[in-house]
């Protein structure tokens, strides 16, 4: 054995050439196969930390009344926000029970929708200073509202103030309708009666608050040390919430996000308070400290001349009062401030909380917005609803206290519930303040809709609409039919709830919970095992109660499209897109993972070890005429085999400890994991990648006889007769034809590169296609995508490393051809241009075929459609080629060196 080892060993130095090829490519694919490796498994590292970070949330499952899912929810599995803002029961106190008492529910948390209740922030504006000396004056007022940056613009609460010296009196027959809010007074100027104000209801009602005009009138006599002052309400929409204390807390540990007063507790509830001036029926209550809001009131106060206001008394016609009033240019200003409706929340809400209770909101009304219905679905268009002035009005009929934006354009039907038991007022108790900003989040990436807390999040999709806005989020115009609504500002006990349905007429009484978020126990990841849990809580829960049940576990946030018409109030149309919560993305990440990673595996192993096969089998070809020499001179099959074995060996051994090393600082630059089992695994998959390619085709030659050994191959389909050069273009497909084979060989090796590279394309955009859109599919494609360019570089730079060793090889076969061509004048740019040009023609031709393999197998076996992978395939056909007619130049290269004389006279 020795003496044959040293045979090998002085075989494989006098070929150097061909020795350093076969090394250079068991280097290549060990070393490749070595990274490509580390990387599937970083990949599925990454991926698999990344969704077991993000994989849960707040809850596992949300229950809703049946039919509460709507069809844009249902076509694609994902849950809208602002859901909560629509559903005011459907959920009974038993069913309730029920999904609590059920095996594997940890928390079932109820919410209880009641509704909106409006808050009047009074705005005072001392005007004493405006009369001074004279008899008389007349000040104009009225709010406007802002919203979107200033691109709506809405006004309300128009009107005038009359000031006067002398006595005002009551009208006994006044020009309006009966029961007036306010009387018609009459000032006595020279003798004859002036109509100072006409009542309230003169002219009958209005149509719109827009259009609603106030007549308000003042006089010295009688007023006492009361200057007069003008005074508007700037009116902001809180949502109420009825929660079960124990439960909320246990879901989202609400305790943690109080910053001031207390949280519910068991016994809250509702009981009466006789504090204040009348007995109110006070209802325990939480507030949100802070909300959400993009809504500025300006509230403006400016004199009028004493023409003018002698022209208003003048008539009696209050619509051409109103129109002289408004249409007056002012003698000066006296007042004007702007209130944004956040800070006014986040400061009523601070002096409310733990302050007893607040008499001065008192319910009157409650109203009910609807739900958002779309056309189209990419982008969504929600349906605008004509605005009904009749659930603003009072019991009088005249228009109850309301911000100015409900004008604008909105896309929610108004239910409205007035107080119907007048003989007691229902009041909040606020007993604490909540942060709604440090109610726990498990992550950015797979928050569910958890609307009791956070606002739905709408930005800007395009440019023009980011200008709009001036670079900032949608939020609500305090609009109860508009688009968006604010997160609950007050939650309340479930035992509040009968004081509630006591004073107000229309409430579900029989299923009053509108939604329970319910958390299974003992899930620690999202493994096979704890998703037929949730399943399985999830479908006896459907099955008992026969509600709509989503299980939410693994969802993620996605941007969903949408176009906002113009609104009525100047807003331009708007291309926004809106965060919804997509379910089941984490479940689908791993599921597209695993199919990834075993077709990314099975591409590496295939890849290296045809690479290796192809250079092996051109390699031991190339020896023909030695090996015949070895058997006529009485070698056996078995020592000819056993010494290329010994060479191979060798050859392999080496190159599986240089790919180790070569590998692990290109892993470490990569960011790659190798573990060490895979770094051992390199000499014997060295090794084999050498032997048992070199071994078939050694058996191969050895089945030769020595004679034919000793003979010229023949080409198939070999050109009759002499064929005539006439060019570089001639000359390469001479090469070609007179080496079919390994022109074939080449060819499969750029096609086996191309396919691996068009195959690993279609299968990242099939991953990518899968999980892409969700914030946690994002994350998690950012993740992989630098390795997946890693990996199809690697795996091309397989194929081209076949090509330049079989073209090599193929050149160094053919050196004898090469010579006489030489010398018969035939130049080595000449010579070097037509290696190029043959080499381009296998390139594209291999490429070509391997491309549409690729796409139709990788099409086939995991569904990606045929377009994910033209671009790809046309730019690797581009890129095979190029990179073919480069690998040309080492072989121009030792054209140049070979001695003309010694090979002619050798042939």
């Amino acid at each position: 054995m020795s003496g044959l080892l040293r045979l090998a060993l002085v075989q494989l130095r006098v070929a150097w050439p061909r020795t350093l090829a076969a090394a250079a490519a068991v280097l290549v694919a060990v070393g490749s196969f070595l990274v490509l490796t580390g990387t599937v498994s970083t990949q599925q590292l990454t991926v698999t930390e990344t969704v077991n970070d993000n994989y849960r949330s707040t809850y596992d499952i949300l229950v809703r009344p049946h039919g509460a899912q709507t069809a844009e929810e249902q076509s694609d599995g994902s849950v809208r926000p602002n859901f909560l803002a629509t559903e005011y029961g459907g959920i009974t106190d038993n069913q309730v029970k029920q999904i609590a008492q059920l095996p594997g529910v940890q928390v079932a948390a109820p919410v209880a929708v009641v509704g909106q209740v409006m808050r009047n922030i009074l705005v005072p504006v001392d005007v004493s200073q405006v009369l001074g000396n004279r008899d008389h004056a007349m000040i104009r007022f009225g709010v406007t509202g802002a919203a979107r940056n200033g691109s709506a613009t809405t006004t309300n609460q128009n009107g005038y103030l009359y000031l006067t010296r002398q006595p005002l009196t009551t009208v006994d027959n006044p020009r309006a309708p009966t029961q007036p809010d306010s009387a018609e007074l009459a000032e006595n100027r020279g003798g004859t009666n002036v109509t100072a104000c006409l009542a309230s209801d003169a002219g009958g009602p209005a149509t719109s608050p827009a259009t609603a005009f106030q007549e308000r009138c003042w006089s010295a006599v009688g007023a006492g040390d009361q200057p007069p002052r003008v005074e508007v309400s700037i009116d902001i929409p809180l949502t109420v919430e009825a929660v079960d204390p124990a439960a909320e807390e246990a879901l989202t540990g609400l305790s943690s996000a109080m910053v001031s007063g207390r949280m519910l507790a068991e016994a809250d509830g509702s009981a009466l308070d006789q504090s204040g001036p009348a007995p109110v029926t006070a209802v325990t209550a939480v507030m949100a400290s802070q909300l959400p809001m993009d809504y500025q009131a300006t509230v403006r106060v400016d004199e009028l001349s004493d023409a003018t206001a002698d022209q208003v008394l003048a008539t009696t016609d209050p619509g051409k009062r109103a129109q002289l009033v408004l249409d007056a240019a002012p003698s000066r200003s006296v007042a004007q401030t702007t209130h944004d409706a956040a800070d006014l929340y986040q400061q009523t809400a601070a002096e409310t909380a733990g302050a007893g209770v607040d008499q001065s909101l008192l319910l009157e009304q409650i109203l009910q917005p609807g739900d958002v219905t779309y056309s189209g679905s990419a982008p969504l268009q929600p349906k605008p609803v004509p605005f009904d002035a009749d659930a603003w009005r009072s019991h009088s009929g005249a228009f109850l206290p309301a911000p100015s934006s409900i004008v604008d354009t909105g896309y929610r039907n108004l239910a409205s519930k007035v107080r119907t038991d007048q003989s007691t007022f229902i009041a909040f108790n606020v007993v604490g303040s909540y942060d709604p900003a440090k109610v726990s989040q498990s992550s950015s990436y797979n928050e569910v809709p958890l609307e009791t807390y956070r606002a739905p999040t709408v930005s800007g999709a395009d440019s023009a609409s980011k200008t709009v806005l001036g670079g900032k989020p949608l939020r609500s115009d305090l609009n109860p039919t508009g688009y968006l609504q604010s997160p609950p500002a007050l939650l309340v006990p479930m035992k509040a709830l009968p004081a509630l349905w006591k004073s107000f007429s229309g409430l579900d009484h029989d299923a009053p919970v509108s939604s329970v978020r319910v958390r299974v126990g003992g899930i620690h990841g999202l493994d096979a095992v704890a998703r037929e849990k949730i399943r399985l809580t999830a479908e006896r829960i459907q099955g008992k109660t026969g509600l709509d049940v989503d299980i939410t576990i693994g969802a993620s946030l996605e941007n969903r499209t949408l176009d906002l018409p113009a609104s009525a109030a100047g807003t331009p149309t708007l291309h926004v897109t809106e965060l919804w919560t997509k379910k089941g993305v984490a479940v689908t990440i791993s599921d597209a993972l695993d199919i990834k990673s075993l077709v990314l595996f099975i591409l590496i192993l295939v890849s290296s070890a045809l690479t290796i096969a192809l250079i092996s089998a051109a390699s031991v070809a190339a020896r023909r005429t030695q090996l015949g020499t070895l058997s006529a001179i009485g070698w056996t099959t078995s020592q000819i085999s056993r010494l290329l074995s010994l060479e191979l060996i060798v050859v392999g051994f080496a190159a599986g400890v240089l790919g180790a090393l070569v590998a692990v600082p290109i892993a470490m630059a990569l960011g790659i994991v190798l573990t060490w089992w895979q770094v051992l695994l390199a000499v014997p998959l060295g090794v084999a990648l050498a032997l048992l390619p070199g071994i078939i085709a050694a058996a191969a030659v050895g089945r030769i006889a020595p004679a034919d050994a000793f003979r010229p191959r023949p080409t198939r389909h070999a050109f009759r007769g002499t064929v005539r050069l006439r060019g570089v273009a001639s000359l390469a497909l001479l090469l070609g034809a007179r080496r079919r084979g390994r022109a074939t060989v080449a060819a499969i090796a750029v096609g086996l590169a191309t396919a691996c590279a068009v195959a690993m394309s279609m299968i990242v955009q099939s991953f990518n296609g899968a999980v892409v859109g969700s914030f946690l599919g994002d994350a998690v494609a950012l993740h992989v995508r630098g390795p997946d360019i890693a990996a199809i570089v690697i795996l091309s730079l397989l194929g081209l490393t076949a090509v330049v060793t079989v073209t090599t090889l193929a050149v160094m076969d053919d050196k004898a051809s090469f010579a006489t061509l030489r010398a018969i004048g035939w130049h080595d740019k000449k010579l070097a241009l037509s290696l190029t040009v043959q080499n381009a023609l296998i390139g594209a031709i291999g490429a070509a075929v391997g491309a549409v393999s690729a796409i139709v197998t990788i099409g086939a076996v995991i569904g990606a459609p045929i377009g994910a992978g033209l671009a790809t395939a046309v730019a690797a056909i581009a890129i095979a080629t190029l990179a073919c007619s480069l690998a040309a130049l080492f072989p121009a290269v030792l054209l140049r060196r070979l001695p003309v004389s010694r090979m002619l006279a050798a042939e």
